[in-house]
């Protein structure tokens, strides 16, 4: 469970929608990474205010779950193989037609009888093809998050295994969370909710927001001097 270091404010009645400093700062850089990142982060707040719905704390942890979702998508770059995956699957699409239709193997429509013949054999040796290629295109879950998690990072520079490893396991235990809260699955009170939205918050924010120009000023004018005084 995590712990909120700074105070929350409880939501109330009143229409409009009161965000905390942290809130706020969050929405604007979810507004600047653009897609609907920004609608779901809010449409959660809103929720949380209204005080009288008795599931709003699982309705909030979909919108935060579907949130880390798209940022998923949208950081982790994932489109280019989607489209790629489907079009992969249409080619095997076609070529299952032409095996079911060539191939003495098949029989009565679901049965399959025999020796391999040809067709047959040609058939799987594409579809074992096909699972190669998804194997290599597709990555596994934590890579993507690592992924996901690098493209914060201005650098660009990936960490050690040991450094990621804290990041994507925190990622992990943030959604697991929210996806438990949104399937019932787990009771909570009010309390430890905000203290894992204020988790989900901070984390988010830390590394959306890139460092300012004047952060950027101070580093170079270091690096500036640290060169000197080694020439």
């Amino acid at each position: 469970m995590f712990e909120a270091d700074h105070p929350v404010e409880r939501p109330t009645d009143r229409g409009e929608l009161r965000l905390s400093g942290l809130q706020e700062a969050l929405s604007r850089v979810l507004e600047r990474e653009g897609g609907n990142l920004l609608t779901i982060y809010l449409g959660a707040l809103y929720v949380l205010q209204q005080v009288n719905n008795p599931d709003r704390l699982a309705l909030a942890s979909h919108d935060f779950r579907e949130l880390m979702n798209n940022i998923l998508r949208v950081r982790a770059d994932v489109r280019e193989t989607t489209v790629s995956l489907i079009s992969e699957v249409m080619n095997l699409r076609n070529d299952w037609h032409r095996a079911a239709k060539e191939t003495s193997c098949l029989n009565g429509g679901d049965n399959w009888t025999g020796e391999i013949d040809k067709s047959l054999n040609r058939f799987l040796r594409k579809v074992g093809d096909f699972f190669k290629w998804f194997d290599g295109h597709r990555p596994g879950r934590k890579k993507e998050i690592a992924g996901m998690l690098q493209e914060f990072d201005l650098i660009g520079i990936p960490l050690p295994n040991a450094l990621e490893k804290p990041n994507v396991d925190m990622w992990d235990r943030i959604r697991d969370f929210f996806v438990r809260m949104a399937h019932h699955g787990k009771k909570v009170d009010e309390d430890e909710f905000i203290q894992w939205q204020d988790a989900f918050e901070r984390f988010l924010l830390e590394r959306l927001q890139p460092p300012t120009f004047e952060h950027h000023a101070e580093l170079d004018e270091l690096i500036q001097e640290g060169e000197t005084r080694d020439s």
